[in-house]
């Protein structure tokens, strides 16, 4: 029974329902996977370009700051000494003072460009803030720097002439700008180290969280699209298509009480309505051919009681000699008129019946036309279930795009870590500057007491720096670890999917079982209508007789006058005449029973398989042998065993054989 609903909802519009489900189910995990590792990039993007640069920057100008310090206390010693060497010594230290006072400058205007260039892409108001915190404080760095380098020049020149006493009243102002310069320096790096290690922190802080949540995604997700798959092929595609499936192969096994019960409006519900349809026709053309088979069996024994009693009649006139002959030819001549009689009777009933039969023949012929609409039907669905492979193949290549991203952030974090190294560098360098300018305090005695206390203080800032860059460097190797981890899940997803395209395949794989059944059904049909065909053959074959002996009865009775003449000859002629009548409808009269199985053979030439498509107890008819037969054939009989035949006729792939 098939319920339509108002709507038409077609097998192709489920599959891609289907495939939409899963395709959203990916768009959703992808976009959420993006986002989440676009905010990871921007803030390791703006580590890499903005905190690390800046820390190296503040990490030279502080360096060349300290070697610019320990040169101006180096001048100011030399300058008490006597001439020579030292004055030689003295010069350069004061060309190199005005160098180092130079690279101060381009170093602290990169620093700024730098804080400029963050500015424009800092991700977060914190961020924000401190850059442009940075950024303000390395131009007052700048106004103060150059301050420090006008007085130290000044005082570098009263020195050179001599002018003692301006130099001291001016040495206290540069002591003490020198020392604001220093303390404000390593400040804003430690400052700069301290937010790019929290930084570093919250970045890994935040691949951690997206990578938990990612992987809980990508399970909800994927367990989700499952079920909602699954249970939508179940429900409107697999069920309906297994219950047409049921019902075909019981009208296969001539169960004609098979139903299909199909509830909605696609492909499906037109193939179980066809299928109500098709056992309808099947039921009235079993009924047809029941009703045909009863009616030539009777009709077949009417016969052979009439020619029964004609033969019995003709052998006991035959046999009351020549002289009675003249004497009963009136009465021979009514018997002859009823034996025409009945003849005409026989072959009205015989005609009415080859019209049944031709009837019959053409229900068959639309039964096979109905089972090509079928097969035809079912293709489409395996043709639409095709297209659900090739959509899940594109969520595939979504999948790994999002791979190739996670990827592009492990290279990310990469940089990171050579720029960690150059950091580390850089603080061994100040550290070994610190060392040097102790040594040169030491050298100077009282004079250079206070710039021992800055020295040391760099020794101190150096190897903070240090300890950072360890610290930076673990969390980028964290962050390379989660991102492996990350990279991991993906490829999971992407199996996930594939298994989704598996049981895709399998859809497909259901369907071709289904066009295969309804194909060989249809050839079932067609045979059937192919021995309707013979049925009919041979009833225009017994209708021919049937005209024969009625003419062979016309002309015995215009004979009748010479029957006298030849009583000898009908004394032969006619109990043979009969008994080939008796032979006819005896060979005519074994039914035939439709088998459609395929059997064992053998023949001189060996085993062979065919398909036994009827069989009576004269004989049977076989199909596809796959050779040419030779000798007798022993044929294994469903329910006989094996059974002697003789090959009588052979058309096409078709063998007629009857029983030895």
């Amino acid at each position: 029974m098939v319920v339509r609903n108002g709507i038409r909802f077609s097998v192709a519009a489920k599959v891609l329902t289907i495939v939409l489900v899963l395709s959203l189910v990916i768009v959703a995990q992808s976009v959420f996977s993006v986002t989440q590792l676009n905010k990871i990039g921007k803030e390791l993007e703006t580590i890499a370009e903005s905190d690390i640069p800046l820390t190296e920057v503040l990490s030279r100008i502080t360096s060349h700051q300290l070697e610019q310090s320990v040169l101006f206390e180096r001048i100011l010693r030399l300058n008490g000494l006597a001439a020579g060497d030292l004055e030689l010594q003295r010069k350069a230290a004061q060309k190199k003072f005005k160098e180092y006072a130079a690279l101060v400058d381009e170093e602290i205007l990169e620093g700024e460009r730098i804080a400029e260039e963050a500015l424009k892409h800092a991700y977060d108001q914190k961020t924000l803030d401190e850059i442009q915190h940075v950024l303000d404080a390395l131009k007052k760095i700048e106004v103060e720097h150059k301050s420090y380098d006008l007085h130290a020049e000044q005082i570098i020149a009263y020195a050179d002439s001599n002018e003692t006493e301006k130099a001291l009243d001016l040495l206290h102002e540069v002591e003490q700008e020198e020392a604001n310069l220093n303390n404000e320096l390593v400040a804003l790096l430690h400052e700069i180290e301290t937010f790019t290690l929290e930084a570093t922190m919250a970045a890994e802080q935040h691949e951690k969280e997206t990578v938990r949540i990612l992987i809980v995604v990508a399970i909800v997700s994927t367990l989700l699209g499952i079920l909602i798959s699954a249970a939508l092929a179940r429900l409107t595609v697999t069920r309906p298509l297994r219950r047409v499936s049921g019902a075909l192969h019981q009208l296969a096994d001539n169960d004609l009480s098979a139903t299909v019960a199909v509830k909605g409006n696609d492909e499906i519900a037109d193939l179980a309505e066809a299928f109500e349809t098709f056992k309808d026709k099947l039921i009235l053309m079993r009924k047809l051919e029941t009703d045909r088979k009863e009616s030539e069996r009777e009709n077949i024994r009417q016969r052979r009681e009439t020619l029964s009693l004609m033969a019995t009649e003709v052998r006991d006139k035959t046999d009351q000699g020549i002289s009675t002959i003249a004497n009963s030819a009136d009465e021979v001549e009514v018997q002859s008129n009823g034996m025409r009689s009945a003849l005409e009777r026989a072959s009205s009933r015989i005609d009415g019946l080859l019209s049944q039969a031709k009837e019959t023949h053409q229900r068959s012929i639309e039964a096979g036309e109905l089972s090509e609409g079928l097969l035809s039907a079912i293709s489409e669905v395996a043709e639409k279930t095709e297209k659900t492979n090739e959509l899940t193949t594109e969520a595939v290549t979504l999948s790994s795009s999002s791979h190739e991203t996670i990827g592009e952030l492990a290279t990310a974090a990469e940089n990171i870590g050579q720029f960690v190294s150059v950091i580390s560098d850089i603080a061994e360098k100040t550290n070994l500057l610190a060392l040097n300018a102790t040594i040169e305090a030491a050298r100077a005695g009282d004079a250079g007491r206070g710039f021992a206390v800055v020295a040391a203080e760099v020794k101190e800032l150096a190897e903070q720096t240090n300890r950072s860059t360890e610290q930076i460097s673990e969390q980028v190797v964290t962050i390379q670890s989660k991102t492996g981890a990350a990279v991991s899940s993906i490829d999971q997803i992407i199996e996930s999917i594939g298994r989704l395209s598996e049981m895709a395949a399998s859809v497909a794989s259901a369907t071709e079982e289904q066009r295969v059944t309804t194909e060989n059904f249809g050839q079932i049909v067609n045979e059937s209508g192919q021995a309707v065909g013979g049925i009919t053959e041979g009833m225009s074959e017994v209708s021919r007789i049937a005209q024969e002996t009625l003419s062979i009865a016309n002309t015995m009775s215009e004979k009748t006058s010479s029957m006298a003449l030849a009583a000898q000859d009908m004394r032969e002629e006619i109990p043979a005449i009969i008994q080939s009548s008796l032979d006819e409808t005896e060979r005519r009269s074994a039914p035939r029973t439709d088998v459609n199985e395929t059997i064992e053979a053998t023949d001189e030439t060996g085993d062979f398989d065919a398909v036994l498509l009827d069989l009576s107890d004269k004989g049977c008819r076989i199909s596809d042998p796959g050779r040419e037969l030779k000798g007798n054939v022993e044929i294994n009989v469903p329910g006989e065993g094996w059974v002697s035949h003789m090959v009588v006729w052979t058309e096409m792939d078709k063998v007629g054989l009857t029983r030895i």
